[in-house]
C-alpha cells in the first residue's frame, strides 16, 4: 500500500459506511415500509379513542382505563426496525472513523466527508421520526376536536 492510500484508509472506510448508512436511510424512506403497516386512519382513530377514554376516566376520578390495542402485537425486530438500526450503526461508525481519521491527520476532506455522511445518516432517521410524530399529534388533535 502506498503512502497516499495509507493516509486515507480509515477515513475512506468511514466514508463508505456513511454512504451506506445515508443511502440505506434514503432508500428505506422512499421505498416505504418493508412489512405492511396498519392504515394510518386506524392508528389515529384508535389512539384518539384511547386518549379520550383515559381523559374521561381521569375527569370522573376513576382509575385509569386499561388501554388495549386492537392491532397485533408489535414484533421486537421486524425488518423495518433492522434497517433503521443498521443505518444508525453505519452512521455512528462513519462519524467515529471520520473523527479518528482527523485525529490521525489523514486527509481532512475524506475525514470531513465521513463525518458528514455519518451525521446525515443519523440525522435523517431522527428527522423522519420527529416529522412522523408531529403529523400523528396533529391528526389526533384534529380527530379529538371533531369528535365532540
Amino acid at each position: 500500500m502506498n503512502d497516499a492510500a495509507a493516509k486515507k484508509s480509515i477515513g475512506m472506510i468511514g466514508f463508505l459506511l456513511g454512504v451506506l448508512g445515508l443511502g440505506g436511510a434514503l432508500m428505506h424512506f422512499w421505498m416505504g415500509p418493508i412489512e405492511t403497516q396498519p392504515p394510518i386512519e386506524n392508528v389515529v382513530a384508535e389512539k384518539a379513542a384511547n386518549i379520550k377514554k383515559s381523559f374521561l376516566s381521569k375527569l370522573k376520578g376513576e382509575e385509569p382505563v386499561e388501554i388495549q390495542s386492537t392491532q397485533a402485537e408489535v414484533k421486537s425486530w421486524d425488518p423495518d426496525r433492522v434497517v433503521d438500526t443498521v443505518t444508525i450503526i453505519f452512521g455512528f461508525f462513519a462519524l467515529v472513523l471520520g473523527a479518528l481519521a482527523f485525529i490521525l491527520r489523514e486527509d481532512k476532506r475524506v475525514a470531513g466527508m465521513a463525518a458528514a455522511f455519518g451525521t446525515g445518516a443519523i440525522a435523517f432517521q431522527f428527522a423522519i421520526v420527529a416529522i412522523g410524530a408531529l403529523i400523528l399529534v396533529i391528526l389526533i388533535a384534529a380527530v379529538l376536536s371533531g369528535a365532540s
